[in-house]
């Protein structure tokens, strides 16, 4: 059975830039080619600063692998505001 969530990222600064970050795109292409994410998709941000990201994965522990490694990965998320939208 597949686990799906929607998390809305809100820029908390009109000049905030996501990182093109090379351990988290390998990362994420790994846990593409591997299935554990069975979708992924981005918007763009919005004229308010907000962008939604759709995951389908192959279950709930794939999805708490993503949340650590981004966790992990540089701060980023000082920019942003992350809302699990589910």
């Amino acid at each position: 059975m597949t686990y799906s969530i929607k998390l809305q990222v809100k820029k908390l600064s009109s000049d905030a830039t996501l990182p093109n970050n090379k351990e988290w795109n390998d990362f994420r292409q790994s846990m593409i080619d591997s299935g554990k994410i069975k979708k992924y998709e981005v918007s763009d941000f919005s004229s308010e600063g907000i962008a939604t990201i759709d995951y389908v994965f192959d279950d709930e522990k794939s999805w708490q692998e993503v949340k650590d490694k981004s966790a992990n990965i540089g701060d980023w998320h000082k920019q942003y505001e992350v809302t699990l939208v589910k």
